[in-house]
């Protein structure tokens, strides 16, 4: 929650080190406040990320604004034991995807799932490591090699 209060004429300062990054994660205010020069929607800052090489995600913008709104419900503890509330978040996060940086072999970890089939469950495809495993009727199973750990997700 910080482009609003950068002019336009300087966004030039600060968009070189956000092209550094493979995932960019911003917020910005709907409302006036100290030194809010660039009060814009959503649609207007989506338009100036994307005019700068930056590919809009719908579906993460969503996930993280989802995540946010379920802390503040579920009153999840934050700092000094006030319920965490990140209302810029949930009203006004966006994320943007710079395939330059995304697509580099160090961060193939970026978007990580287990990718074997295991089955279908309430019509949601069932991801398994792939690798040996004990199939359901008891049987070893060694078909598919398994991930090399540097293609996981981060812990």
């Amino acid at each position: 929650e910080s482009p609003e209060h950068v002019g336009r004429n300087f966004h030039a300062n600060y968009l070189p080190a956000f092209h550094q990054a493979a995932l960019i994660f911003v917020s910005h205010s709907h409302w006036g406040g100290w030194h809010h020069v660039e009060v814009h929607n959503d649609v207007w800052w989506k338009a100036k990320f994307q005019a700068h090489g930056f590919v809009y995600s719908e579906d993460l913008t969503q996930m993280v604004r989802e995540t946010a709104k379920k802390e503040k419900q579920d009153e999840i503890a934050a700092f000094r034991g006030q319920n965490y509330n990140a209302q810029h978040v949930w009203t006004t996060m966006q994320v943007f995807i710079n395939p330059a940086v995304a697509s580099l072999p160090q961060h193939a970890h970026l978007f990580a799932e287990d990718g074997c089939y295991e089955g279908r469950e309430n019509g949601q495809l069932v991801h398994k490591p792939c690798g040996e495993y004990v199939k359901r009727d008891g049987t070893k199973d060694s078909t598919h090699t398994a991930m090399d750990p540097n293609f996981l997700p981060l812990e």
